[in-house]
């Protein structure tokens, strides 16, 4: 049992070397350079985990046809506004209701990528209805919206018989 800070201090870090390697622990004790002070630290380690919005996303992405290129932009604002996927549970539903097969998200700003590609790969005319709903209806309702486009998918195979 140590019995002095720097017993302590050494048998730490032989515990943090023996779990993640010299190496490791070196980069992680220069990552926290000149500045052992932990509001210092707290500051940088806030810095890394800046959230984007939707967006700064929609920003990357490569839509060629320019109606949907403003389609999707208006829907990215809606979702900063948390008018339309303001829940993790909303973004898995949507994209489960368009073909894919989503993974757990954290909140809800993970999802953002995910779902404004399956946005850019809707049609002109689900776009349009989706921009409509969350333009309409303040916080979205992921039921209300699949449930309407459910409705008009139905409507159009029916008239297709």
């Amino acid at each position: 049992m140590p019995s002095t800070n720097e017993d302590l201090l050494r048998v730490t870090l032989a515990l943090l070397i023996e779990r993640w390697g010299s190496a490791r622990v070196r980069d992680e004790l220069a990552a926290l350079g000149e500045s052992p002070d932990p509001k210092e630290l707290r500051k940088s380690q806030a810095k890394r985990r800046v959230r984007r919005s939707a967006s700064e996303i929609f920003g990357e992405l490569k839509i060629s046809d320019p109606e949907r290129t403003i389609l999707v932009r208006e829907i990215a604002g809606f979702m900063d506004r948390k008018q339309f996927i303001s829940s993790p549970s909303d973004a898995r539903e949507f994209l489960i209701m368009h073909g894919a097969r989503p993974s757990l998200f954290k909140d809800r700003t993970s999802a953002f990528r995910p779902v404004l590609m399956a946005l850019a790969r809707m049609s002109l005319g689900e776009l349009r209805r989706t921009r409509d709903i969350a333009a309409h209806e303040g916080p979205a309702r992921m039921r209300d919206i699949s449930t309407a486009i459910n409705e008009v998918t139905d409507r159009r195979f029916d008239s297709d018989k």
